[in-house]
């Protein structure tokens, strides 16, 4: 993956000039493992110089729950060899060229709603020379494409993934149960997430499981990254995004992905931008198009949005009223900081 990105963006260096393109203009942008890949970019040596600004939506640059090591790879690697047929080591490569693309997706478990049960995560590999280490800890000690960065979260990062796995109707009696598997992907102990996130305080089970879930797979790490960034001298703009649509689906409210809707103008499921959300919509791509442009997304009558600096955790909170706030979810990612270990990096 890493490395076919890399081609397309040398191809964009040689080519982009004949489409009227800038090839010392490059703006790269990903939405969930999008923006994922996105950081991976931001870290990787040999995709310095190919971008000039990068843009992260919902996705996390520390999250352990996505990367791998060498070992792991080739354990995960023999595994599907043997769940396709393919176990003998002078036939693996001819043998796994000939399984349908079907039968290769299907072949090593799938997680409920891509993130609870048993499951292989085809994420990056730390292979000490495309990736030289994870790129959590590559991003604190300071090795970053030396760009301006836009990134951000949504309100209600974890809602999608328990409505897609059918968990709607998780009882308290399930919920540790639950919760000790996010817990586990996320390389944290199962009774602090519950002490962090008692059902007291929410009005149902899924609505704690899902909060713990958006706050530790994306919204928090989304926050570390940006405390980075803007400590290692990135020009850096976090936002928050908290309108939940008009026409989405009741219970999901700013749900992962949404975002999407309002920066294309598209349509999932039914769900559209209604004419009331239209102003955000614009303003959004307004500020996506002058950063993509010259790296600062302010200018006109655009509410301001200033440059992130920690001691402030100042974000924009993209609503139908546009606004700065000091600090997102604060408590909560502070505790993913210090629950992940993020802190010692």
């Amino acid at each position: 993956m890493s490395s076919l990105g890399q081609a397309a963006l040398r191809w964009v260096r040689d080519n982009i000039a004949v489409f009227g393109g800038d090839p010392n203009n490059v703006t790269i942008f990903g939405e969930s493992a999008g923006a994922i890949s996105v950081c991976l970019h931001l870290v990787m040596p040999d995709s310095q110089g190919l971008f000039h600004k990068a843009i992260m939506q919902s996705g996390a640059c520390s999250s352990t729950a996505f990367e791998h090591s060498v070992e792991e790879r080739e354990q995960q690697a023999a595994a599907l060899a043997t769940a396709l047929g393919c176990g003998d080591p002078t036939t693996d490569s001819s043998c796994l060229r000939s399984a349908e693309a079907d039968e290769v997706v299907t072949a090593l478990p799938i997680g409920e709603g891509l993130t609870f049960g048993e499951a292989e995560y085809w994420g990056a590999t730390a292979d000490g020379v495309v990736m030289p280490d994870f790129n959590g800890p590559l991003v604190a000690s300071g090795n970053i494409a030396d760009v301006p960065i836009l990134l951000g979260s949504m309100k209600d990062e974890g809602t999608l993934f328990p409505f897609a796995a059918g968990l709607l109707g998780l009882t308290e009696e399930e919920y540790p149960a639950y919760v000790a598997d996010v817990a586990e992907k996320l390389g944290v102990e199962a009774d602090d997430v519950i002490a962090a996130y008692p059902l007291a305080d929410y009005e149902s089970p899924v609505a704690a499981l899902s909060a713990a879930l958006g706050h530790g797979l994306l919204t928090c790490p989304t926050r570390w990254a940006a405390r980075q960034f803007s400590d290692h001298g990135r020009p850096t703009y976090h936002y928050f995004f908290t309108r939940e649509l008009e026409y989405g689906f009741p219970g999901l409210h700013a749900f992962h992905g949404s975002d999407l809707l309002f920066l294309f103008n598209g349509d999932l499921m039914g769900m559209t931008v209604s004419e009331t959300e239209q102003p955000l919509a614009r303003a959004m791509r307004g500020y996506w198009t002058r950063f993509a442009a010259t790296g600062d997304p302010n200018g006109g009558s655009a509410v301001p949005w200033p440059v992130y600096d920690a001691s402030y955790d100042e974000t924009l909170i993209f609503d139908l009223d546009i606004t700065t706030r000091m600090g997102a979810l604060p408590e909560q990612c502070d505790f993913w900081d210090s629950a992940t270990g993020r802190d010692d990096w």
